[in-house]
């Protein structure tokens, strides 16, 4: 099996991983009255100056 292009990683597979996280936090959303909700993050770059950014 070939290895993604860089289309399918920008488009297809980004778009695929967009929705599902979408739909992840969703599953949460009904709890966030009664419990709260907090979004952490922690944001580094590499060697090259790439930021990622994690979030908790």
């Amino acid at each position: 099996m070939p290895a993604p292009t860089y289309h399918q990683y920008r488009h297809t597979l980004l778009n695929k991983q967009l929705v599902k996280t979408k739909e992840f936090v969703e599953s949460f959303r009904a709890h966030w009255k009664t419990y709260g909700c907090s979004i952490m993050s922690d944001f580094w770059t590499d060697g090259k100056g790439r930021a990622l950014i994690n979030f908790l």
